[in-house]
């Protein structure tokens, strides 16, 4: 039996609420941010800057079984863990209209 693509059960919302808080992570740590969301070229300096110093920014997500809550979040990596960012919390609720809908929650 195959492994679930966890980002694949998020909608896009989340996948712009995920990039925004890697890129966040990485100004925590140091990098050049700005304009990365928006240019080509300005991820790619950023690519070569984790690169440059032999690092790799890695995203983990695990479901809770119980609640069946998403949580996603980041390590930067160099031959071993030397940041983790803080998580996000995807809650799966019904809404109005009787379809699921993502919140987003800030885990620390």
């Amino acid at each position: 039996m195959g492994s679930v693509d966890i980002f694949s059960l998020l909608p896009k919302e989340a996948h712009a609420a995920i990039d925004a808080h890697g890129y966040e992570f990485l100004k925590m740590q140091g990098y050049d941010v700005r304009g990365v969301k928006k240019s080509y070229k300005r991820r790619a300096r950023l690519k070569d800057a984790l690169k440059k110093r032999g690092e790799e920014l890695r995203h983990c997500a695990a479901i809770d079984s119980d609640t069946k809550a998403i949580l996603v979040w980041f390590v930067l990596y160099r031959e071993e863990i030397i940041a983790r960012s803080t998580g996000l919390k995807f809650i799966q609720r019904e809404g109005d209209n009787g379809e699921g809908r993502e919140d987003i929650k800030n885990q620390d």
